[in-house]
């Protein structure tokens, strides 16, 4: 889409403007079948632009109207200021200035509504001269001011100078001739500097304006002259034909009809070659008091008539003008409500089939949940069935392993008696062997005690030599260890017994 934009952009640049028509008009057909809104009001904005360039002014006031109205429904901030923005200009352009204000007025609170500089100095040109055009030379020169100083901001020499010029010529209105001549001089520096001849003359112009009103008539013919002389050098016909006008009227009010008359009916000349019945009845009307004034009342009552049927003429064509206006709006009126009939019963039948595409997309929607939920319940339940069973198998196994635990504790506890008893009795064997080894150490004890008496008294009794005591003590020992070995079968007896 974009790309099919700006190869039309590239054609027109080229001259080429019937591949660029045609390149506009496929943009818009597939914005429109694709339903791209952005790319419909773009096309629109591109095809409006065209329509202007070619002078075709009812298409491009249909084209900006619609791109405005697409984009006001879509919400499209940037696109709607960029619609409202063009419209605007484009009836400032063609003298609906009033409607031209509203809109661009408007522009400036969309930009800072967005945040962004509402008094770009292009805007305020142009709502300046929207203002100018209505005549509200106040505030004209309030928004030519912010202009001059958005572009002396951007450093944009050609609308500064454009600008200056304008505030220069509404000064110069106003009759403030100090604030008029600094303007103009401002504006007559970038011009040259530029080299702009197409803003050099008309400074002349109104700088000739200004000296006549400070009563400068030698000043005012000077710069009324050096106008002529640029104008007339580079053939700039509107600019011209308001020098030479200028020239008749001052010529006129210092009394020198002759020279007023050269210049009137130079400035008739250029009007009746350009066929523009407004200069011509303006001459006209300039012409009469100057044949007056030379005293020639034929020429001034043709003149004069002159002067009338172009006033009629215009008048009719105004009236003329303003019932075809009318017509056309009717027209206009009749085919949008047409349109609108027709857009509302295809958006009927769109909603309609909408209506429907979406009941039969919720059926398909509701029976794939059904189906869906269905699965997910069957799912869920296999799930609950799975666990139940596992439940139930974890729970045999724990039943099982808890009888099976009790069995091995009631078995520890059997053994526990069990080694309690013997430990019982184990204890009672300690205690006997304590008793016996008690018993065995004391009897042991005694003839060991006396063993070793007789072996003293028989070392005693051999040293003496008294050999019957001796034999005393040594059939007294053979009865001690006739005893002694007795002892230990005793011992076990008695052990046997306990």
């Amino acid at each position: 889409m974009d790309i099919i934009l700006l190869k039309s952009h590239i054609s027109d640049s080229q001259g080429n403007y019937e591949a660029a028509k045609a390149l506009l008009d496929l943009s818009l057909q597939l914005a429109v079948k694709i339903k791209y809104d952005e790319g419909s009001i773009k096309s629109k904005l591109q095809l409006g632009s065209y329509y202007i360039d070619n002078s075709n002014h009812e298409a491009a006031l249909r084209m900006l109207e619609q791109a405005l109205q697409i984009s006001r429904e879509i919400g499209d901030d940037y696109l709607k200021r960029n619609a409202v923005y063009r419209l605007g200009g484009y009836h400032s352009y063609i003298g609906k200035n009033a409607k031209g204000l509203e809109l661009l007025l408007e522009t400036s609170a969309l930009l800072k509504k967005a945040g962004k500089d509402p008094n770009h100095f292009l805007l305020m040109g142009e709502i300046a001269s929207c203002y100018r055009w209505s005549e509200d030379y106040d505030n004209a020169i309030l928004y030519y001011e912010k202009a001059v100083s958005g572009a002396e901001k951007f450093n944009n020499l050609a609308a500064l100078c454009s600008y200056l010029y304008n505030l220069g010529s509404l000064y110069s209105h106003k009759t403030e001739s100090e604030r008029a001549r600094e303007y103009l001089s401002r504006a007559y520096d970038i011009a040259k500097k530029l080299n702009r001849t197409s803003m050099i003359g008309p400074i002349f112009k109104v700088q000739g304006d200004v000296s006549a009103m400070l009563g400068k008539t030698e000043q005012a013919l000077r710069y009324y002259k050096k106008a002529v002389k640029i104008n007339e050098a580079h053939h700039y016909t509107n600019n011209l034909y308001d020098t030479y006008s200028a020239l008749a009227r001052f010529n006129t009010k210092l009394g020198r009809y002759t020279d007023a008359l050269v210049y009137a009916l130079k400035s008739f000349e250029l009007a009746k070659a350009n066929n523009n019945r407004e200069w011509l009845m303006n001459v006209s009307n300039d012409i009469v008091p100057i044949y007056e004034a030379l005293g020639n009342p034929g020429q001034a009552l043709r003149y004069h008539k002159l002067f009338k049927t172009y006033n009629d003429s215009i008048y009719n064509e105004k009236k003329t003008k303003r019932f075809a206006e009318l017509q056309t709006a009717y027209e206009a009126s009749r085919k949008d409500l047409k349109v609108a009939e027709q857009h509302a019963k295809i958006s009927s039948q769109e909603r309609e089939k909408e209506m429907q595409d979406l009941k039969l997309s919720n059926q398909k929607w509701f029976l794939a949940l059904s189906i869906g939920g269905l699965l997910l319940l069957v799912v869920l339940l296999l799930f609950l069935v799975a666990s139940f069973k596992k439940q139930k198998i974890s729970y045999q196994k724990i039943l099982r392993l808890n009888r099976s635990i009790a069995k091995q504790n009631t078995h520890i506890k059997e053994k526990n008696l069990q080694i309690k008893a013997q430990h019982n009795h184990l204890q009672q064997l300690y205690d006997a062997k304590d008793e016996l080894l008690k018993i065995i150490s004391h009897d042991l004890r005694s003839p060991t005690a006396n063993f070793k008496m007789y072996v003293d008294l028989l070392r005693h009794h051999r040293e003496t030599g008294n050999t019957n005591e001796i034999m005393e003590l040594e059939n007294d020992l053979d009865e001690s260890a006739l005893q002694f070995g007795n002892l230990p079968p005793r011992l076990l007896d008695w052990l046997f017994a306990q």
